[in-house]
């Protein structure tokens, strides 16, 4: 996480390394190390550096380059810091860094998932390649030029798929009726956004953010100003698998929600506070769910701490990964850069967060079970999951994990987590009864009094598939009336009206 924008744009303290350097010194004038001494100043230390370099440039039979020397020097420098946030770049390294944390990469627009049952397309983006291509959100990507993506990782076959550009791609995949389709797409310089919103068919609105480039503030300003103007009743932002980016935009996209106030407090190696503060901000008057992950860090905890704090939001999913310092980045005259871990930060209410993350306000497991727990913290009036082969939308809104319902004997069960986040509940195992618990809060629904825990196993609603848990969709509806369901053809609908319960 850099200061901001305006962090790159003061990028001004360059170093020329070999300036520092004195090359063919000879052996005698090393020291011995046995020797007392005290401390050593820092020119006394770029002699001895430079001493040792000028022998091994000079005489070593592996014939070293003074680049190579030089890289070598600077890996081992930071290397001995022990912070994998202080980096430095080559100059082609700096480029593509850059282009990363603006989201400006060669490729053909199209964001990738991966589960055990392949990898699949979550979105292709207007106006990509991917788009023109003809490829579709849905699709399984089953082989990239002639070569089985089975087996592969995700950034494999991300990588596979990037390339020069100008270049081509082919790519087969799979639809959902299974037949092959190739396409072949034509690489070029794709801008990714990092907000996307949209209204869902509740009324909520939805934002997602991927990273805090500097763009993004005016981005999400913008989908704010749009989302209310369609008169939304709730916001859910979804910082989910959000690695972070640069602070200035975190703090703008904070005054959306915070008149004024401090987003960090940020402490260096003085121990002295440096407050970065929140000013001409604004508040909703609507109710806003904050979604994060293990895969949110950084310029993520950073506003999902502040909301928090200041009680503007409630952060719905699990632990957030923990990276809690500030880095600045210095810019070398050989065009390469160095980023350098300046000052550890902690919440507006001075918690910590490098190694220890943010902790949400409602724990829960399960990107789609997430997901519906934040519609239901956004006072959605109903929450409707369709399940279209193993495809799930969610108030019209495609999930990017893949599940199905399980037809057994005639009977119908759904993924136990995915039913326990739409009444409401907390699902627990009991490893005394081996039984699958739902523990709601609601105990009195549609006029008719409701269980707070029901149990089910093996012999009374409960299925284990793959490691998955399933319940008889029929008998949870008999718990929780407020539940209804339909199934026509391949379609499963799981629908709950939330303003009618009685919480």
């Amino acid at each position: 996480m850099g200061r901001g924008k305006s962090t790159i744009a003061r990028f001004g303290v360059c170093v020329t390394l070999l300036g520092m350097l004195a090359v063919g010194m000879t052996p005698t004038a090393i020291p011995s190390s046995g020797a007392a001494h005290a401390a050593e100043t820092r020119d006394e230390a770029l002699t001895r550096f430079g001493e040792v370099y000028g022998i091994l440039n000079n005489n070593h039979v592996s014939g070293v380059t003074d680049e190579g020397l030089t890289d070598a020097a600077i890996q081992g420098m930071i290397a001995s810091l022990n912070d994998p946030y202080t980096v430095y770049f080559s100059k082609p390294q700096w480029e593509q860094y850059q282009n990363d944390l603006n989201m400006k990469f060669v490729g053909i627009g199209a964001l990738l998932t991966q589960n055990e049952t392949g990898t699949f397309i979550v979105e292709v983006y207007e106006g990509s390649p991917a788009q023109e291509a003809g490829l579709l959100a849905g699709d399984r990507i089953t082989e990239v030029n002639g070569k089985s993506t089975i087996g592969l990782t995700l950034e494999q076959i991300v990588e596979a798929v990037r390339g020069p550009e100008s270049s081509e791609v082919l790519l087969m995949v799979a639809r959902k009726d299974n037949n092959a389709l190739t396409f072949k797409a034509l690489r070029r310089e794709v801008l990714l956004p990092s907000v996307a919103s949209r209204k869902l068919s509740d009324q909520t609105g939805y934002i997602q953010l991927t990273g805090f480039t500097e763009r993004s503030d005016e981005e999400f300003a913008a989908a704010i100003k749009q989302l209310s103007n369609q008169g939304i009743t709730g916001l859910i932002v979804d910082l989910r698998n959000n690695p972070g980016g640069l602070l200035e935009s975190a703090q703008h996209i904070a005054e959306q929600f915070i008149p004024e106030g401090t987003l960090i407090h940020t402490r260096d190696r003085n121990g002295i506070d440096h407050p970065v503060l929140l000013t001409n901000g604004q508040s909703l008057s609507i109710p806003v769910a904050f979604l994060v992950n293990e895969g949110s860090a950084s310029a993520s905890e950073v506003l999902s701490g502040a909301v928090q704090d200041y009680r503007k939001a409630t952060i719905v999913g699990s632990l957030t990964y923990g990276k809690g310092s500030v880095q600045s980045i210095y810019k070398l005259s050989s065009g390469g850069a160095v980023k350098v871990t300046i000052e550890q930060y902690m919440t507006p209410l001075g918690k910590p967060v490098n190694g220890v993350g943010i902790t949400p306000d409602i724990a829960v497991q399960g990107s789609i079970p997430q997901f519906v727990t934040a519609l239901r913290e956004a006072k959605s009036t109903s929450i409707r999951v369709g399940f279209i082969n193993d495809r799930v939308e969610i108030n019209g809104l495609f999930m990017s994990e893949r599940i199905s319902p399980v037809w057994s004997s005639g009977v119908l069960y759904a993924p136990a987590r995915i039913l326990a986040s739409m009444v409401g509940g907390q699902l627990v195992w009991n490893e005394t009864t081996e039984a699958i618990e739902v523990t709601s809060p609601v105990q009195q629904i549609l006029g008719a009094a409701g269980p707070s825990v029901v149990s089910y196993d093996v012999n009374n609603g409960y299925l284990n598939q793959d490691g998955v848990g399933f319940i008889d969709v029929s008998l949870f509806q008999k718990q929780f009336p407020q539940l209804t369901y339909s199934s026509v053809d391949s379609q499963v609908v799981l629908m709950i009206e939330t303003g009618k319960e009685n919480r």
